[in-house]
């Protein structure tokens, strides 16, 4: 019987509770719906009553160096825009625009188990005052990297070195050549086993070759960073705006509810204490 007595007190507690909590709201209503309607009208004002701004993303794909320098040297670029505008010259109208620029490195296809990276990439954002033209910014960020020191020194190296690198690929492939030249004059009965060898050399050429174009490539056009996507579309953050509104709602209701909470608390203590 004790036990029933206790859970039925519970129960009573518990929606008198709820009866009480539901009287307070409803008393309060009007300060509340106040709070949730000044609020959202805030929330919704402030994009438009400060200065709009427009971002751009593209992502940068990092080669021969490593990405943290690359990264370095985009946060000098940063740098640059807010302290040295003039130093941009011919793209003082589009640089002094940008009011934020940011990048991150990322890696794709990470390999634990060896221990290696895989492919790194920059994810590069912009904030501008106005959209600007997204081309002239690429090409600014691009000869901005080309024109550091380190690059340029690294450019030089890979220059001067490539030329030996290239003429040991071509030794290679001018003595597997020769191996499957000499490899024909086998007897025919070793037939089946030189054909499976002229094979495997044949593919070994072409791995060769490729890793050689691909050297003669970058030693044309030295590029350590690569755009994969350029700039796309500016997107204003007048489009926040209902989030905003939302959100100021929610914070302003959630500090008037408790406050009420605490001034009828208050208001309690002091009659109690008046008695």
């Amino acid at each position: 019987m004790t036990t029933e007595n206790t859970k039925k007190t519970e129960e009573i507690d518990l929606g008198e509770l709820l009866l009480r909590l539901y009287g307070f709201i409803r008393r309060n209503i009007l300060i509340y719906g106040a709070a949730i309607i000044i609020g959202g009208i805030v929330g919704y004002l402030i994009p438009k009553t400060t200065a709009v701004t427009y971002s751009t993303k593209a992502i940068a794909s990092i080669k021969s160096i490593d990405p943290n320098i690359a990264k370095s040297i985009i946060d000098q670029f940063s740098d640059f825009i807010s302290l040295e505008k003039d130093y941009f010259d011919s793209n003082k109208e589009t640089i002094g625009n940008i009011s934020k620029l940011i990048a991150e490195v990322e890696y794709k296809d990470e390999k634990v188990s060896s221990g290696t990276q895989g492919d790194a990439f920059l994810n590069i954002t912009v904030n501008t005052t106005i959209p600007v033209d997204r081309e002239v910014l690429k090409n600014s960020i691009i000869d901005f990297f080309m024109q550091n020191p380190f690059i340029m020194e690294e450019s030089e190296i890979f220059k001067r070195q490539s030329p030996e690198l290239i003429n040991k690929y071509e030794e290679e492939i001018a003595k597997i050549e020769l191996l499957q030249k000499e490899s024909k004059t086998h007897k025919r009965n070793q037939q089946v086993v030189i054909e499976n060898n002229s094979k495997s050399l044949n593919e070994t050429i072409i791995q060769l070759f490729t890793a050689k174009q691909s050297i003669e490539k970058q030693v044309e056009l030295f590029e350590p960073v690569r755009f994969v996507t350029d700039f796309g579309p500016f997107i204003s953050s007048k489009t926040k705006g209902v989030k905003y509104a939302m959100m100021f709602a929610a914070l302003l209701f959630a500090f008037t509810f408790f406050t009420t909470i605490i001034i009828s608390l208050n208001r309690k203590m002091k009659a109690k204490n008046i008695k």
